[in-house]
This record gives structure tokens, sequence and C-alpha cells, in this order.
């Protein structure tokens, strides 16, 4: 067996740390009722999606709090992001942070949804 590097397990822990941040983010977000402050929830989703851009979750939170505002054109693209990270993923695999939600699922979830708003 080859032996790592120390630049490859410093990405790797890295990488990890990101994948907490983001999961941090996340749960603040879903923790405090996005009702209170809905504007402070998109902004914290925005800067999740900096860390991460693939976390799909947290494209479809961003696209239900566009959708509650009102604004159609960002829901629209926030789901057509989703769907597109999707797209490249099996259908039986379970999504990082989504409770045992798969792939296949929120697919479907997300295609309802964008229709909805006319996408």
């Amino acid at each position: 067996m080859a032996a790592v590097s120390g630049e490859t397990r410093a990405a790797a822990r890295a990488a990890r740390s990101l994948s907490r941040t983001v999961s941090c983010i996340l749960s603040a977000v879903a923790s405090s009722p996005a009702s209170r402050d809905p504007r402070g929830a998109a902004e914290s989703l925005k800067r999740a999606l900096f860390l991460d851009p693939d976390h799909i979750l947290a494209h479809v939170a961003l696209a239900g709090l566009a959708v509650a505002d009102g604004k159609k054109s960002e829901a629209r693209r926030c789901y057509r992001n989703a769907l597109n990270l999707l797209s490249v993923r099996a259908q039986e695999e379970t999504l990082p942070d989504g409770d045992g939600l798969t792939v296949g699922r929120l697919t479907e979830i997300v295609r309802v949804a964008s229709a909805e708003v006319g996408a």
C-alpha cells in the first residue's frame, strides 16, 4: 500500500472540517424557525453554499425560502441546481445530512416542487 502524504492527509482534514462547518450552518438554519428571520436563514444558506456549492439540501432549502418570499425565479434556479447535482448520483444513494433521504426520493420531491413554481 502506498504511503499517504502529509499534504493528502491535510486535504482530507480540511474537507472533513468544511463538511462539519456546512452541517453546522444548516443545523443552525433548521433549528431557528425561518419564519422569524427568513432573510437571515437565506443568508446562512448562501454562506453554506459558498463553502460547499454542491450541497444539495442547501439548494433545496434556499429554494423553499425563495418560494415563501415569492421569488419564483430564484426558487427555479435553486431547484435546477439541486436537480443538476442529483442527476449525477445513484438513485439509491443516501444523502449526507439527509436523515436517510435517498437521491431518488429527493429528485421526485424537487421535481414536484419545481413544477409548482413553473420550472
